[in-house]
């Protein structure tokens, strides 16, 4: 029996842009695809018209089965300036409905801040916690085969999900949410006792305002109510088949905003062999570093099967695909030499470029202040005015158009440099 074809919808008030779109899908895609373009005013309509249902006393039962309903992904554009000609609606503010009005999985919003023609990197390495979508990015990325599978070249940002797994994880995430509605949130995230190390942003972001609830009672229910910083509007009233999906996509949006790019209390490969490279065998060759940086949890594919560190691996699945582990037991572990000698223990030659998802020499990064609650929020991106900048950049161009890939690095905004002394050789 052949696989279930992933089912996707783009929705902009241009036809020749979503058509457009559609067609670059399609080109990576190919039969493993149904991509449509139907006009945003229908989602619109159909989606207010449900939320103006369930805001009646004694609302009768939401019909689900629509195209978008149906949808395993719905990319959305920002600007939908013509959808309304009475007012002026965001593809966010389309996200929210989406989110809260239809069965559909993820929710990407295309093009929010871009400068037309030239895509940038967020330094910040956050998402608003209010955004209702599950990933923003610009149009130019649709075709990025990094974006939908974990064969990729070149710009690849070590945040995004690979879309076709993230499909299926999070329709994990959804079951698992409907069959623990009023448990605790943190227990079913594994961080119960780990609380104390959230940050005061993380622990805000969960909490209910006016409720004496401690942090380890609020459940995914209390997630999506009116008065939660992450919960629906106060007027908005959600049908209960969907309560699990909202609270789902809600918790899973503070995890992948402000805990785990924290590297606290969990922290991935990459980041882990940063602060020790004592873990990669052959520390002085780049292609053990970038083993790291694979797109799975296998940890002999990672080359970290057998490290001191293998007892602290946690799982996090279907949550997050990345191999993790606990901070709070690594960083007090004597059999990594970093820790039982922390002076004595010499710097990588390398550091991880968050915009590429790789390693590089330190003369060829540019290190930056990101806004995720954490001490370590020094990072790196491609400094792509240096020479060993010029020569990744050379070399994974030369791979790419082997494949018939272009891409160009993107330029990095809000850019908070640090002195050069910390990206000296």
């Amino acid at each position: 029996m052949s696989e279930k074809k992933l089912s996707v919808v783009v929705c902009d008030d241009s036809d020749d842009a979503a058509s457009d779109w559609a067609d670059v899908i399609r080109d990576l895609l190919g039969e493993d695809a149904k991509v449509e373009t139907p006009a945003p005013t229908e989602l619109l309509e159909i989606l207010a018209r449900r939320q103006r249902i369930l805001r009646e006393e004694d609302p009768p039962p939401i019909e689900y089965g629509s195209i978008f309903d149906e949808a395993d992904i719905i990319f959305l554009d920002y600007d939908l300036l013509d959808v309304d000609e009475d007012s002026y609606i965001t593809g966010q503010e389309l996200a929210y409905l989406v989110r809260c009005y239809s069965s559909c999985g993820l929710i990407v919003v295309m093009n929010e801040g871009e400068v037309v023609g030239r895509p940038t990197f967020e330094l910040r390495l956050e998402t608003p916690i209010d955004h209702f979508a599950d990933l923003r990015i610009s149009s130019t990325h649709l075709g990025n085969p990094g974006l939908w599978s974990d064969d990729f070249i070149g710009y690849r940002p070590w945040a995004w999900p690979i879309l076709s797994k993230e499909v299926a994880s999070f329709a994990a995430r959804v079951e698992i949410v409907r069959e623990r509605l009023d448990e605790s949130v943190l227990e079913t995230l594994k961080l119960n006792d780990l609380s104390d190390w959230l940050s005061q942003r993380a622990v805000e972001a969960l909490g209910i305002r006016g409720s004496l609830k401690q942090l380890t009672e609020i459940t995914f229910q209390d997630v999506v109510a009116p008065g939660s910083t992450l919960g629906i509007r106060s007027k908005d009233v959600l049908d209960g088949s969907q309560i699990p999906r909202v609270a789902a996509a809600r918790v899973s949006r503070w995890l992948k905003s402000l805990v785990l790019p924290a590297q606290d209390p969990f922290i991935d490969a990459p980041h882990l062999v940063s602060r020790f490279p004592s873990l990669i065998e052959r520390w002085r060759e780049i292609s053990g570093w970038n083993k790291t940086a694979t797109l799975t949890s296998d940890l002999t594919a990672l080359g970290l099967g057998h490290t001191p560190v293998s007892d602290s691996v946690i799982d996090l699945s279907p949550w997050n695909d990345h191999a993790l582990w606990l901070w709070s037991s690594v960083r007090e572990n004597r059999d990594i030499p970093e820790v039982s000698d922390p002076w004595g223990s010499e710097q990588g030659p390398v550091v991880f470029l968050e915009d590429l998802s790789q390693f590089i020499r330190r003369d060829a990064a540019l290190g930056f202040a990101s806004q995720v609650p954490s001490m370590h929020d020094i990072r790196f991106v491609l400094a792509t005015n240096t020479s060993g900048a010029a020569r990744l950049l050379k070399r994974e161009k030369k791979r790419a158009k082997a494949r018939g890939v272009e891409w160009d690095p993107c330029d990095p905004t809000s850019v908070t440099p640090y002195p050069s002394t910390l990206l000296a050789e």
